[in-house]
C-alpha cells in the first residue's frame, strides 16, 4: 500500500440530526462465551473485542469473571443502541447522537468526502459513564449515494477524540483515521483506523508495537506520539527503556514512519533524533 497522498477538508455543520432508535428484542447473553461471540458480531472494532478477551484470558481469576462479563454485556448493548439508530439528518453539530455516554455532548461535527464513493458524516462527543467516568467518543456514519445515512464505527473508550481524518491511499482505498488519546494519567494512544477496499471497511490491527521489535530494539513507546498525517504517515516521540518510569523515557527522541500494510498499521522506519541513554 502506498504512504498517505491526501488530507481532505472537513466541513463543519450548523444543525442538529433528528434521530430515532429501535430498541434490540434480543435477551442481552449471561455467558461469557455467548458474550463474546455477540461482541464479535455487532462491534465494529472487533480487534479491540478480540484484545479484550485476550487480557481477561491472560490474567483471568474467579474475581474477573463477572466484571468481563458486564463489560461485554455493556458493549453489547451500546452496539445495538448504534446499529439502531436512524438518522434522518445529515448535520451532526449539535444534539448527541446517544450511543455510550451521559450526559453526551457535542463538541464538533463535520463531513469527509470519499471521491464518488461514499461520504462520512461525524460527531466528536464528551460526557461520562457510570463505569469509566469522564470521557470523549467519536461516532462516524455512512452514505454512499443518495442513501441513508449507516452508523460505520463508534467508540467512547478514550478520554478525548479529535475530528477523523480521511486520506487516499491509491487504487480506490482510503483510510480512515480517529485520533483519541486514553482515560488517566498515562496519555496513551486511543488512535483507531478504518480500511475502506473492495468496497467495504475493516478495522485496521494499529497494535504495531507487537511487529517493531527489530526496529524498537527493546524500547518502547507508551504515551501517545505526535502523529503527523499531512505528510506520509509519521510520528514523533519519546522512546523508553523497559526499567524507565512511566513518566519520562529516557531512551531519546525518535521519528517513526508507517504504513498501512495488508490491515496492519505497521513501523517501517526509526530515526533517531537525540538524546537517550
Amino acid at each position: 500500500m502506498t504512504a498517505v497522498k491526501a488530507l481532505l477538508a472537513t466541513a463543519l455543520l450548523a444543525a442538529g440530526p433528528a434521530c430515532s432508535q429501535t430498541p434490540a428484542a434480543s435477551p442481552v447473553p449471561t455467558t461469557i462465551d455467548a458474550a463474546y461471540r455477540e461482541a464479535l458480531r455487532l462491534s465494529p472494532l472487533p480487534l479491540d473485542v478480540e484484545a479484550g478477551q485476550s487480557d481477561w484470558l491472560a490474567s483471568r481469576s474467579d474475581s474477573d469473571d463477572q466484571y468481563h462479563l458486564e463489560r461485554l454485556q455493556r458493549r453489547i448493548a451500546a452496539d445495538r443502541r448504534a446499529r439502531a439508530l436512524r438518522v434522518q439528518s445529515d448535520d451532526l453539530e449539535k444534539d448527541c447522537l446517544q450511543i455510550e455516554l451521559q450526559g453526551c455532548g457535542v463538541e464538533a461535527g463535520g463531513f469527509l468526502k470519499g471521491g464518488d464513493d461514499f461520504t462520512l458524516y461525524w460527531q466528536v462527543q464528551d460526557g461520562f459513564t457510570e463505569e469509566d467516568g469522564v470521557g470523549g467518543g467519536v461516532v462516524v456514519l455512512e452514505r454512499r449515494g443518495s442513501g441513508a445515512l449507516t452508523p460505520l464505527v463508534w467508540t467512547a473508550e478514550g478520554s478525548a477524540y479529535e475530528a477523523p481524518l480521511l486520506v487516499f491511499e491509491g487504487d480506490g482505498e482510503w483510510l480512515l483515521i480517529l485520533p483519541g488519546v486514553s482515560r488517566g494519567t498515562g496519555a496513551g494512544d486511543m488512535m483507531r483506523m478504518m480500511l475502506f477496499r473492495d468496497g467495504g471497511w475493516r478495522q485496521v490491527d494499529t497494535d504495531w508495537q507487537s511487529r517493531a521489535g527489530d526496529l524498537l530494539k527493546g524500547r518502547e513507546v507508551r504515551h501517545r506520539p505526535n502523529w503527523n498525517f499531512h505528510d506520509g504517515m509519521r510520528a514523533i516521540t519519546p522512546l523508553w527503556n523497559a526499567s524507565d518510569a512511566q513518566c519520562c523515557g529516557e531512551a531519546g527522541v525518535a521519528l517513526l514512519e508507517f504504513e498501512v500494510i495488508g490491515d496492519k498499521l505497521t513501523l517501517t522506519d526509526l530515526k533517531p533524533l537525540g538524546g537517550g541513554n
